[in-house]
C-alpha cells in the first residue's frame, strides 16, 4: 500500500516545528487537517471564528483553522517559518497573493497608525490617521485627517479628509489604480476592545 506524501500540510509541519512541538503532536494536527480538507496553508486551529480580518478556514468538523498570513506575522515569526519551509522545499513569499492588500498598523511606540499597503513582502505606500483638535482649550472638538505617504515616506499631496481618498492617493502614485484591474482588497481587523478599522469616523457633534 503507498504511503502518503509526508510533504503534505508544509505550513502546518513548520509551524508545529517553530513552537518545538514532538513528532506526534504534529502527526496528529496534520491528521487533522487530512480529515477536514483543510487547505495546504493552514498552521493550527481554534474553536471559533476570530473575526479579525485574517483568513481562516471553518471545517464541517468545527474545526476553524487559521491559514497562515504572510504579512500579519511579526517580522521575526516569517523569518523562522521560512526557514521551516524550506525544508519542504516552500518558499512562502512565492506562493503569497500576487494582489495589493490594506493591512491596519499601528505603532504605539512613535503613537502611529494608519493603513499599510502591501504586495509580495513589500510595502508600497501608507495612510496615516491623525487626529487634531479644532479650536483652543481642553474640550475642543477633534477632527480626523488622513495623510497619504510613498514608501520611503515622503507625503503626498496636502492631506485627505477620509482614509479611502489617501489610500486611493497611494494607489495612484504606484501604479494600482487601474480601473480595469480589480483593485487593492483593504483588511478590515477587530481591535482590541470590540473596535474596529472602520473608515467611518465617529465626528463630534459641534452644532
Amino acid at each position: 500500500m503507498p504511503t502518503r506524501d509526508q510533504t503534505d500540510y508544509p505550513y502546518l509541519r513548520a509551524w508545529g516545528a517553530m513552537l518545538h512541538s514532538s513528532t506526534a503532536y504534529i502527526d496528529m494536527r496534520v491528521a487533522q487537517a487530512r480529515e477536514d480538507h483543510a487547505p495546504r496553508d493552514v498552521t493550527f486551529y481554534c474553536d471559533t471564528f476570530e473575526d479579525d480580518g485574517r483568513p481562516e478556514y471553518a471545517a464541517p468538523s468545527g474545526r476553524v483553522w487559521r491559514r497562515y498570513d504572510h504579512w500579519q506575522v511579526p517580522s521575526v515569526t516569517r523569518a523562522t517559518m521560512a526557514a521551516c519551509l524550506h525544508r519542504y522545499g516552500v518558499d512562502p513569499a512565492a506562493e503569497a497573493d500576487p494582489a495589493p492588500q490594506w493591512h491596519w498598523l499601528e505603532v504605539a511606540e512613535v503613537a502611529w497608525r494608519g493603513w499599510v499597503l502591501h504586495r509580495t513582502g513589500n510595502v508600497l505606500g501608507r495612510a496615516a490617521r491623525v487626529v487634531r483638535a479644532i479650536g483652543d482649550g481642553a474640550g475642543a472638538p477633534a477632527a480626523v485627517l488622513w495623510l497619504p505617504f510613498t514608501a520611503d515616506g515622503r507625503l503626498i499631496g496636502e492631506g485627505c479628509t477620509s482614509a479611502g481618498q489617501a489610500r486611493q492617493a497611494v494607489e495612484t502614485l504606484v501604479g494600482v489604480a487601474d480601473p480595469n484591474v480589480a483593485g487593492p482588497r483593504v483588511c478590515h481587523r477587530q481591535l482590541p476592545g470590540g473596535a474596529r478599522t472602520e473608515d467611518a469616523e465617529r465626528q463630534p457633534d459641534i452644532s
